[in-house]
C-alpha cells in the first residue's frame, strides 16, 4: 500500500509539473487558471477529465476497485447522483471522495455551467456595453474637437466574460445550443426523445423492464438516485453517464439560459440616460455646424415597466 500511494504520488507530481508547464504556455500576463477556465468551455472540460482520472486512479488503488469501476464512481459522484452500487469503507478513501468532490462539485461544474448559460443568454442583435462605449466616446471626441462642452457620457454596466464570449466566433455546436436554448418546446422535446430512448436502450442491456427503465432514467436527470436500480453492464453504465451528462451539463444550463434571457435581459441595454446623452450630444454638435435645427425629442424616461 505504501509502495502504491508513493508511486501514486510521483505521478501526480509529474503530471501538475505537465500541467504547469502548459498552462504558461496558455495564460496571458495577468490572467489566472480560473479566467481562463471561465473563458474557454474547452480547457475546462479538459481538467475535469484530469481530475476524473487521477481521482479514479487513486481510488481503485485505495479500494481496490477496478480502474473502470472506479471511474464510474468517480463520474457518478460528480453527477452527484449516487446509486449506491459503489461506495468507499476506508479512512484514506473517503477522505479522497470529499477532497475531491468539493473539487468538483462547488468548483469545476459551476464553471462549465456558467460557461454553457453565458451561451445561452447571448444575444446577437444585442448592442453591448462595448460598442455603447465606442460610439458615445467617439462623439465626445467630435465634440470635443468641434469645440462643443459635453458631459462625460455615463458609465454602463459591464460583464467582460460575456461581452468576450460574445464577440468570439461561434462555431456550429455553440449555434446549435443557442438554438435550443432559446426555445422552451426544442428543449422539452429534445428531453422527451432523450428520456424514452435511454429507457429503451437500458431496458435492453440491462434486462429491466420498461417502466423500470423509465423510472431509472428519470431518477438519474433528476440527480437523485435511490439505490434501488444501477446498471451493471459497462455499455449499460455509459448509456446512463451520457444520458446524466446532458441532462445535467447541458439541459439544466439550458433552462436556466432560457429563464436568464428574461433576468438579465438589461445586461447591456441602452439605458435611458445614455440615450439621452446621445441625443443631446448630436443635436449640440448639430448646432454648432450650422446644420438644420432639429428639435430634441421629449423625455420619454417611463422607469422600470418590465
Amino acid at each position: 500500500m505504501t509502495q502504491l500511494i508513493k508511486h501514486v504520488g510521483n505521478l501526480l507530481t509529474l503530471a501538475t509539473t505537465r500541467a504547469k508547464s502548459l498552462l504558461a504556455l496558455a495564460i496571458k500576463p495577468g490572467e489566472s487558471l480560473f479566467t481562463l477556465m471561465m473563458n474557454s468551455l474547452r480547457i475546462v472540460a479538459g481538467v475535469y477529465l484530469a481530475i476524473l482520472f487521477v481521482e479514479a486512479v487513486i481510488l481503485s488503488g485505495v479500494q481496490h476497485w477496478g480502474l473502470y469501476d472506479s471511474f464510474w464512481f468517480v463520474r457518478v459522484t460528480a453527477l452527484t447522483i449516487g446509486y449506491g452500487d459503489l461506495s468507499p469503507h476506508s479512512v484514506v478513501g473517503r477522505v479522497v471522495v470529499i477532497g475531491f468532490a468539493h473539487l468538483l462539485i462547488l468548483t469545476i461544474t459551476p464553471i462549465i455551467v456558467a460557461n454553457l448559460i453565458a451561451k445561452g443568454i447571448w444575444n446577437k442583435d444585442q448592442w453591448t456595453g462595448a460598442e455603447q462605449d465606442c460610439t458615445l466616446g467617439s462623439i465626445a471626441s467630435i465634440g470635443a474637437r468641434l469645440g462643443v462642452e459635453l458631459s462625460p457620457p455615463p458609465t454602463g454596466v459591464h460583464h467582460s466574460n460575456l461581452s468576450r464570449l460574445v464577440l468570439r466566433r461561434h462555431n456550429k455546436i455553440t449555434r446549435l445550443l443557442i438554438h435550443m436554448m432559446s426555445n422552451w418546446k426544442i428543449m422539452v422535446a429534445i428531453y422527451g426523445v432523450s428520456l424514452l430512448a435511454t429507457s429503451v436502450v437500458l431496458s435492453v442491456i440491462e434486462n429491466w423492464s420498461f417502466v423500470s427503465s423509465f423510472w431509472f432514467s428519470i431518477v438519474t436527470a433528476l440527480t437523485i438516485g435511490y439505490g434501488d436500480l444501477a446498471p451493471h453492464t459497462i455499455l449499460g453504465r455509459e448509456v446512463t453517464l451520457l444520458f446524466a451528462y446532458f441532462c445535467i451539463l447541458v439541459l439544466t444550463p439550458a433552462i436556466v439560459a432560457h429563464c436568464l434571457r428574461y433576468v438579465f435581459r438589461l445586461m447591456d441595454e441602452w439605458t435611458h440616460p445614455r440615450q439621452e446623452w446621445l441625443i443631446h450630444a448630436v443635436v449640440a454638435i448639430n448646432r454648432q455646424l450650422g446644420g438644420d435645427a432639429i428639435e430634441e425629442p421629449p423625455d420619454t424616461d417611463l422607469g422600470d415597466v418590465s
